[in-house]
C-alpha cells in the first residue's frame, strides 16, 4: 500500500494492491461502467467520470436550494466537494464526495449517515435503502424545516 499526496491543490490518491481493489461491477451500474469505457476511449478514466458526475450532482443541489430561497437555510456552502446546508436550529446536512469509495456521503440531522453510489436510475442510489439522493434530500429538507426545493431535475443534470 502506498499513499501519495502531491500538494494541497491536488487530490489525494490512495493506491491499494490490485487484489484489494473493488471489482468494477461494484461501482454501481452498467451505466457507470459504460461511461468508464467511453472515458477510456476518450483518454479519460473512471475517476474522471466519478468526479464529473459527483461535482454536477453537488452543484445542482446547491443551485436549486439557492434558487428556492428557503427561509430555513441559514448558510449554504459548496467548496472542494463538500456541500453544507445549515438549517440553524433544525440541524445541518453535509453532503460530500468520497473519492476512495467513489460515493457521495450524506450526513443528515434526520436520518444520520447514508452512502450513495452512481447508478443508471436513479442517478445516485443509496446503498442502504435504494432511494435516490435528490428525492431523499428533498423529503428530509421538508421533514426538518417544513420547506423544500425541487431537486428532482438534478437527476437529469448528472447524465
Amino acid at each position: 500500500e502506498s499513499i501519495s499526496i502531491t500538494g494541497l491543490a491536488h487530490r489525494q490518491h490512495l493506491r491499494l494492491p490490485e487484489d484489494s481493489r473493488r471489482p468494477r461491477q461494484r461501482l454501481g451500474s452498467r451505466a457507470f461502467a459504460s461511461a468508464a469505457d467511453d472515458a477510456a476511449e476518450e483518454g479519460g478514466s473512471e475517476e474522471f467520470f466519478y468526479h464529473k458526475y459527483a461535482d454536477k450532482a453537488l452543484q445542482c443541489i446547491h443551485d436549486k436550494i439557492e434558487a428556492a430561497q428557503l427561509d430555513s437555510v441559514e448558510e449554504l456552502d459548496l467548496q472542494e466537494g463538500v456541500l453544507n446546508i445549515d438549517l440553524g436550529e433544525h440541524g445541518t446536512f453535509v453532503i460530500n464526495k468520497h473519492f476512495v469509495t467513489r460515493q457521495i456521503w450524506y450526513s443528515s440531522p434526520i436520518s444520520g449517515a447514508h452512502y450513495f453510489e452512481f447508478a443508471s436510475e436513479p442517478r445516485w442510489k443509496s446503498t442502504r435503502h435504494g432511494n435516490d439522493l435528490f428525492g431523499f434530500l428533498s423529503g428530509e429538507l421538508q421533514q426538518a424545516s417544513g420547506e423544500t426545493a425541487d431537486l428532482l431535475p438534478c437527476r437529469d443534470k448528472v447524465k
